[in-house]
């Protein structure tokens, strides 16, 4: 049995108006991409929701990455992993409850009170002006020496007098 194909999504993150809050879905891998998580701190984001499918070998690094995007956008995470770390996380990036499959002394079913808040933080922007810079350094970096060269090339170039 092979694994199922996967298909890339449009690269948005809904906010989701609820009584509870604003909710945004994500899925997997997604969390691993701090530039596609920004998203939610731009609606305002309460709570982001993330179903995933890990193994062994990836668990719990993932759930912690989990925890770094909760930090960064100031949003509590609610993680569901079937064959890994699941987490509550809050907006701090504090795992409140977590249940883990390969561990047989975890809980499988976990209950907790998880703030369903968000926080403003600088990342989103710090990372958004350090993106900007470090894509006009580089583009600096290859232009310049582009231009000097096209600049001796026009130099080198010497009129043909008329023969008159």
């Amino acid at each position: 049995m092979g694994v199922e194909p996967s298909f890339p999504g449009d690269g948005i993150i809904p906010g989701i108006s609820t009584q509870t809050g604003v909710i945004s879905p994500a899925i997997c891998y997604d969390l691993d991409f701090p530039e596609l998580v920004s998203q939610v701190s731009r609606h305002h984001t309460d709570l982001l929701v993330v179903p995933t499918g890990d193994w062994k070998s990836i668990s719990p690094y993932h759930t912690y990455m989990a925890a770094f995007r909760a930090i960064e956008n100031g949003v509590s995470v609610l993680k569901a992993v079937t064959g890994g770390l699941s987490a509550y996380i809050d907006h701090n990036g504090k795992i409140l409850a977590q249940s883990d499959y390969y561990d047989p002394h975890s809980p499988g079913i976990v209950y907790v009170n998880l703030p369903v808040t968000s926080i403003k933080t600088p990342f989103v922007l710090a990372f958004t002006i350090f993106f900007n810079v470090l894509v006009f350094g580089a583009l600096s970096f290859l232009l310049i020496p582009a231009t000097k060269g096209l600049l001796k090339l026009t130099r080198k170039v010497k009129p043909v007098p008329d023969k008159a």
